[in-house]
């Protein structure tokens, strides 16, 4: 046979269609009174048979070793479990103490943020407080200043008057 043939039969060797293929080359070697070809194609549906047969067993051989480690792992899970209650059991009192612990962990640090909180807000009101006091300041300047101005330009036109009133003396 030749390389090809060879990979050809590997192809259909197997499954169904080898099956398949099987049967025709058999009953084309007894049609052909070829009994190699006959006895190729027999040979492949046996191969495909004992294929199928093997296919079976190995999935049975898994279930049942699956099962096998299902059974194992539930054994050890169990025992796992044992433990574990045990441990929780001696540390229930463990337990319950880091609870208390964070518990007031929680309300200190609650306290410590409500502090900052409280130091916060009076920063920002003393802040505002020190603003408003310097914008009642510069309006306090400004209204002296226009005061001023106002007093001065009363004192120019008081000045104005005298000298129009009395010509000499504001020489």
């Amino acid at each position: 046979m030749s390389e090809r043939e060879d990979e050809q039969q590997e192809r259909t060797a197997g499954g169904p269609l080898g099956k398949v293929a099987g049967t025709a080359k058999e009953a084309l070697g007894s049609a052909l009174r070829n009994e190699d070809l006959a006895r190729e194609g027999r040979l492949q549906k046996v191969q495909v048979e004992e294929e199928r047969e093997a296919a079976e067993q190995a999935k049975e051989a898994a279930g049942v070793e699956a099962e096998a480690e299902l059974a194992a792992e539930r054994t050890e899970t169990q025992a796992e479990r044992r433990d574990l209650e045990a441990d929780l059991a001696r540390s229930g009192a463990e337990e319950e103490i880091e609870h208390e612990s964070a518990q007031r962990k929680r309300a200190a640090e609650e306290r410590a943020r409500e502090e900052v909180s409280a130091a916060e807000r009076e920063r920002r009101a003393a802040e505002a407080d020190a603003a408003r006091r310097r914008q009642e300041g510069a309006v306090q300047e400004s209204r002296k200043l226009d005061e001023a101005q106002r007093l001065e330009h009363e004192a120019e036109r008081a000045e104005s008057v005298a000298d129009v009133v009395d010509p000499e003396e504001g020489r």
